[in-house]
């Protein structure tokens, strides 16, 4: 049996509340949304407050995503290269060692992180 799973929506970040900047344009996103929603009862404006602040959470993380698909991205192109290299001529020993310096540069570039 072939089990289905749903796509979830994630999470709010809660980075979001630990970075002062962030929590400037979140306050400023909920007193938009307050003030657009003014003439609506306190708990009608709540609401869209959360979805506001959950909209700008999500949009904030897949920002973040994209930018660390992009950074791995470059961080492999090197060990790319050299694996191209290296199927090419099997033999070549400058192919083998610039695939070994790649790699070595990304596990350094990792364990930074």
């Amino acid at each position: 049996p072939r089990h289905n799973k749903t796509q979830r929506t994630p999470a709010f970040s809660r980075y979001l509340l630990t970075d002062d900047n962030e929590k400037i344009l979140l306050l400023a996103e909920w007193n938009k949304v307050m003030e657009t929603h003014s003439s609506k009862p306190w708990n009608a404006r709540i609401v869209e407050g959360i979805k506001s602040i959950k909209q700008h959470s999500d949009r904030t993380v897949a920002a973040h995503k994209a930018k660390c698909r992009a950074t791995y991205d470059i961080q492999l192109e090197p060990i790319f290269k050299a694996e191209q290299a290296l199927q090419l001529n099997w033999n070549d020993q400058s192919a083998r060692d610039k695939l070994n310096e790649a790699q070595l540069n990304l596990n350094i570039s990792d364990n930074k992180n």
